[in-house]
Order: C-alpha cells, then structure tokens, then sequence
C-alpha cells in the first residue's frame, strides 16, 4: 500500500469520527436545550408558586383578626398586617422600621421591653397591655410573642389583640354578680324581716293560747282553740321552710359536724309526731340495727330535721295502717327507712316530690295542704351532708323514704366532743326565782310574765337594753335575764356584751342570760350566743321550752 492509500484511509476514519461527533454534539446539544427549556418552565413554575404563596401568606397575614407583627432583633417593626394597622390606625409606611415600643402607654413601656427581652432568651411571651393609636387614645391588647429563625436571622413574632370587649364583659359580669349579690341579700334580709315581724304576732297568739288551753274551758271553746293553735305552727313551719329554702339556694347553710345520740333523735321524732299518730290510731314502730354505734358524728340538727319531715309526711299521709322507720348500717352509710301504708304516688312522678312548691299530685296538695317545699329542702339537705333521699311507692299502697348519709362513728363523751343531748336532763327545778324580762312588746312581755308565773317564778319588765343596765346596777337582785335581740335605744346583744363587760356592775356580770327573740336565724343564734348569752329560744315561744331552758339554769 502506496503513501496516498494510508493517507487516504487515514482520511476517511477522521472524517467518520467527526460526523460521528458532530452527531454526538448535535445531540448532547439537543438534550442541553432540552434541559435549559426543562429549566426554564421549573424556574417560571417554581416562580409562579412562590408567588402564589406569597400571596396566600399575605392574604392569610392581613386577613387575621388579630393583629400579627413582624419584629426584628432589635424590636424594631418589619411588617405588620392589616388588623394592627386598623387598631393602631397608622399607615404601615409610619410603621415600618419604628421601635415596638413606643407604640406602648408609658406606664406600660418597662413591661414591654422586658417581655420582649423574655421573648428572645426564652422563645416566649404573654402579657397584657395598653397601646397608644394614632390619635393618641390608649385600649387594653394581649400581646403573645414567640422566636422564629429563619436562617442566622432571629425574627419575633408578635400576636396583638384588641381586649376592649373582654374587659368590657368582665366588668358587665361584676357589675351582675354585684348586683345578683345585692338582690340576694335584699331577699334574705326581707325573708328574715318577714320572719322577725309574722313570728312576733304569733308568739302571742300561740302562747296565750296555750295559757287559755291551760284553764277551764268547755269541750267545743278546747276544740275552736286546738284549731288555732294548729293554725299557728303550720304557719310557723311554712315560714321556717322559706328560710330554709332560701337559705339552700344562696349556699348559705353551714352543716356541723358534732357527737350526738342517734337512738335519742330518733325517739325525740316519734314522741313529736306521737299526738297525730294516736289520733290516727297508727301502729309506729322503731327499730335501730344493734351494729350502729350509740354515738354518731354528724349534724344533729339537720338531721333530726331530714327524719321529722319524713315521718311526719308518713303520719300526714296515712290514713289508717302503719309507719316502720328503721336505722341500720349499710356498708359506710347510715340509712334511715321511713315506711307507711298511706296514699302512696305514681313512681313515674316520683321526682316531683323532690321539685320545690310541688308535690307528686296537685289534688295532693288541696286535701294535705302544704308548700311543697319540705322534701326539696330534705334532698338539699342530705346532699349538703354528703347523702341523698330516694322515694319509691306505690299509687294507695304506701310509700318508702330511703335517707342515707355517710356513717361516721362519734368520739366518746367528754370535752369538746361531749354528745348533744336531745332531750332536756330531767329534775326538779328550783322555783322562786325572780327573773327580768327584757321586752319592748308589751303583748309578749305579759305573756312571759304568765309563762313565768305558771312555773313558779316572779318577773319585771324592761324594755330597752339601757333600762335593762339600769335595773341591773339598782338594788334589787335578779336571778336571770330573757333579753329580747331587738329593742329600742341599745339592742339585746349589746346589752349582753356590756353586762359581760362588767358595766352593770360586776356582781351581775356572770348573771344568766337567755334570748328570747323573733330573729330565728342560725346566723341570729351564734351572734347572741357570741355576744354571751347562755341560751336561745325562738318566738313563738313554747311554755315547755322555756321550762327546759329555766330548768337547765337552776337545778
């Protein structure tokens, strides 16, 4: 092979190789195209996307109610959206770049730069402040701030809200608790008015009553008197039953916790409700789980109140037949069972024994009488003293009353936690004593000078807290003193105080005190027992409790 064949050949493969790379180029310039146009169309979309979010971010940022601010490092304002700029009423160019507080009242400008200080150590805030607008006017905000990073670059995010309204409820909501308060005590102060001034009245009519019962009558004047007297404590019981009621709803009842006899309770009961059971010629009966301890803790008068109310409805609402109350241990709770053969109800109406001024059937009410309010007033009791009341009967077949609490076993007697006796120790009270009666009423002032004088006691009377002093200074010597709450010139319980006190002289000074008063209230009983009293007794004032209460003083 001549020289020109090498080259020749020679030729031909450069020139293939070159087609080939042309080729190559041609197409790696293709796919470049390919990938710039690729590129491009991601650059554009990823662009539009971008965009669009922007756009939703801002839509999101000015559409919010509450104000969001954009801080730097340095509490300086990035941004602030549509919200801020309506509270404050700037526009945001006069925003921007401002120091956050200056936008603050002044009294309020420390607060602010500490927050934000805990904001960027910690990563958050929360406070409440003023914020001046543009017009110079200042609103209460709640300003929540947290730390983002984006990047190197530390932002602070700041939530502001306009609190105007929610100060606004609040003191709307104080202005009504005040003002709910103050009816609530305008109620409670009219009921124990109302009760102070039906209660003084009717001492009279029930206690000359039961004087005019004492002496000789003829058989239809004993019967026309009953009546009256019956009269008189139904009233007294519906205007006990309103200060109970009222004083459940306004959470002012105060349950104790004392020792007390339960078996004796529970014959006190009986022997109350024992007059309208024998006139009824109903079998009652009592029987007491021999596991129940003697001496339970609890508040005796409470629930002496709860099983009176039971047993009496037993009574009230049977006409012929039984009543079975019973006391046993059930686990930790003392149950007490009222069961009677009286009209019974309709268990589907069942609840309604419980609804105040309600009962089960309205005719019920027409026949029996009654507010309503008594076994409202046992369930709320019950439940005030951790327990509860179930009713269960049967339509003319009878009734049953289920009354539980929890059973808490009583200390033994003894100092503090000695037993509350429930019936009066018995003996022969010394008589001849000579008492002063301090009483502004003259119609009850004679009427305890009767009482007195039945019992084989002589009595004076006063009728302001002074006179009371005075007579106490003078020479003649009174064994006891039944001092009415209120009177003229100086009330019974200051005239207490200062007979302890020794302003009467201190020969008198530990005389015994009893009030007798139309003010029945527990909160009544503690002042005057507070103030030094010895004792209290409630108008209408029954001769028998005051024959206890005398007997007590002078055995």
């Amino acid at each position: 092979m001549d020289d020109s064949d090498k080259w020749k050949k020679r030729f031909e493969r450069e020139r293939a190789a070159r087609r080939e790379a042309e080729h190559l180029l041609e197409h790696k310039s293709l796919e470049l195209y390919e990938a710039n146009r690729r590129l491009a169309d991601e650059v554009v979309q990823k662009g539009s996307e971008l965009e669009e979010q922007e756009q939703l971010f801002g839509a999101i940022f000015h559409a919010s109610m509450d104000g969001i601010v954009l801080l730097d490092g340095r509490g300086r304002m990035m941004e602030a959206n549509d919200a801020v700029l309506r509270m404050l009423g700037f526009a945001r160019s006069q925003l921007q770049g401002k120091g956050v507080t200056r936008l603050f009242a002044e009294k309020d400008r420390l607060l602010a730069r500490n927050s934000f200080r805990e904001v960027v150590k910690t990563g958050y805030c929360r406070y409440e402040a003023g914020l001046v607008r543009s017009d110079g006017s200042l609103f209460p905000a709640e300003i929540v701030g947290s730390r983002v990073w984006v990047g190197k670059k530390m932002i602070i995010n700041g939530v502001v809200r306009d609190i105007s309204q929610r100060r606004r409820n609040i003191s709307a909501l104080r202005v009504a608790r005040d003002e709910a308060t103050r009816a609530n005590q305008a109620k409670s102060l009219f009921l124990a008015s109302m009760s102070h001034e039906i209660r003084t009245p009717l001492n009279g009519v029930l206690g000359f009553t039961e004087v005019v019962l004492g002496s000789d009558l003829s058989e239809e004047q004993r019967r026309h008197l009953e009546l009256v007297k019956s009269s008189g404590e139904i009233l007294i019981h519906i205007i006990n039953d309103l200060l109970d009621f009222s004083k459940i709803e306004s959470g002012q009842m105060v349950i104790e916790n004392k020792n007390f006899d339960l078996e004796a309770m529970m014959k006190e009961v009986i022997e109350i409700t024992s007059q309208a059971a024998i006139e009824k010629k109903l079998e009652v009966t009592l029987e007491i789980d021999a596991k129940l301890p003697k001496v339970i803790k609890g508040d005796l008068f409470r629930v002496r109140q709860v099983v009176l109310n039971l047993v009496s409805n037993a009574v009230k609402f049977t006409k012929e037949g039984f009543v079975r109350i019973k006391a046993r241990a059930q686990g930790e709770q003392l149950e007490i069972s009222v069961v009677d053969s009286g009209i019974g109800f309709e268990e589907a109406n069942s609840y309604l024994l419980f609804e105040a001024f309600s009962q089960a059937d309205a005719a019920t009410t027409r026949k029996f009488g009654g507010t309503g309010l008594g076994l409202a007033i046992c369930r709320n009791l019950a439940q005030a003293m951790d327990g509860n009341i179930e009713a269960h009967g049967e339509l003319n077949k009878g009734a049953t009353f289920l009354f539980s609490l929890p059973l808490v076993r009583g200390d033994h007697a003894g100092g503090e936690g000695e037993t509350e006796k429930v019936v009066a120790d018995q003996g022969e009270m010394k008589t001849g004593k000579f008492i002063l009666i301090a009483e502004d009423n003259s119609i009850n002032s004679r009427l305890l000078t009767i009482m007195l004088k039945k019992l084989g006691h002589a009595s004076q009377v006063a009728t302001t807290g002074t006179e009371v002093l005075a007579l106490l200074r003078g020479d003649v010597k009174f064994d006891a003193v039944l001092m009415d709450r209120h009177m003229p010139e100086m009330d019974g319980v200051a005239a207490a105080e200062l007979i302890r006190a020794g302003e009467a002289g201190e020969h008198v000074a530990l005389i015994p005190i009893v009030a007798v008063t139309a003010s029945a209230l527990e909160e009544d009983r503690e002042l005057c027992l507070a103030s030094g009293m010895n004792d209290f007794l409630a108008k209408p004032l029954r001769p028998s409790a005051l024959e206890e209460v005398l007997r007590k003083l002078f055995l």
